[in-house]
Formats: C-alpha cells, structure tokens, sequence
C-alpha cells in the first residue's frame, strides 16, 4: 500500500530524465501515472539529445512494470490546446488528476545574451516558462473543481543564481520561482 493509492499524476518532459525519475517514484507510491512529452529528439542548437517516441515506451513500460496503470500523451507544452487535450485525456482515461509536475525542460546552446538568437529565447521561455503556464492552467479547473491537487514546477539551480552563457535558461527558471 502506498501514500499514493488511487491518485493520478499528470507529468510533463516524462520521457526521461528528472520526469522519468518522478513517473517512477509515484508510481511505487501508487500512482497512475500519465507521461507528457513532445518526443523531439532534434531539437536544433540543443547541446543534448531530447526524448523519444521509443523512450516514452519505455518509461510508459517501467511505470507499467510497477504495476501502475501509465498512459503516454506526445504533446508540447508550448502549444496550450495540446495542453488543454492532455488534460482531458488524462481525466478520460485515468478519472482525475491529483499531481501535476511539470519537469518538462530546455537548454540550447551557450552564449553571451548579446549572441542568443530572439528564436532561441522565444523557444527556450516558451518550453521552460510558458509551458509551465500552459499546463498549469489546463490541469487547475479540475483541481479546483475537486478542491484539491498538487502542482510541482521542477526549476534548477539557475532559477536561484545567474549562471554565465544560460541567460535565456536562467530568466525562465527565475521568472518560474518564488
């Protein structure tokens, strides 16, 4: 039995990483567990590869491995329709959402803000600060109507001090803090 039992955690960037991590962790508390990520591999002038469809799989596995029921939603956290849909895809197939944790995330390549492309800050606040918004504000008339939920924002370290050549990282995290 867990502290979880008959709960459902919607978690975003759940491909792999910090959101595969959470996924598993809720799910041996008892969780039903519904994954989030927009599965891009490629995202261009990021420093590191990005999750894929095959890597959703396989978290959506281990989760089910668990022993928890896990559904998987492809979807990107800056379009706020996609978000709105997860929302309700998650709430017909599971009945609720008790947990939301947003971990879904984005550094791109390093640079001197004077350097940083306006494409390039535009894709990293619209991922890591506007994403954030856009699911939040999809999952809360649900827990308000239920007048209970948990939201989680996974920031960084760069949300609490500025960190050279990540400026664009760095204002999300901060904007996304308080």
């Amino acid at each position: 039995m867990g502290k979880l039992d008959g709960t459902v955690a919607l978690i975003t960037g759940g491909v792999k990483g910090s959101g595969r991590s959470h996924a598993l962790t809720l799910a041996r508390e008892g969780a039903a567990i519904a994954l989030v990520d927009n599965c891009v591999a490629d995202v261009a002038g990021q420093n590191y590869p990005g999750g894929s469809e095959e890597e959703l799989e396989q978290t959506r596995a281990m989760v089910s491995d668990v022993g928890r029921k896990c559904i998987s939603i492809v979807a990107d956290v800056r379009d706020d329709e996609a978000m709105v849909d997860a929302a309700r895809q998650t709430i017909d197939e599971l009945g609720q959402i008790d947990h939301l944790l947003n971990s879904a995330g984005i550094i791109l390549k390093f640079g001197k803000l004077a350097d940083i492309s306006p494409e390039q800050w535009r894709t990293v606040i619209d991922t890591n600060l506007t994403g954030v918004f856009n699911v939040c504000r999809a999952a809360l008339p649900h827990m308000v109507a239920k007048r209970k939920g948990n939201i989680v924002i996974t920031s960084s370290t760069a949300g609490r001090a500025a960190y050279p050549h990540i400026s664009d990282c760095g204002a999300s995290k901060w904007a996304g803090s308080d």
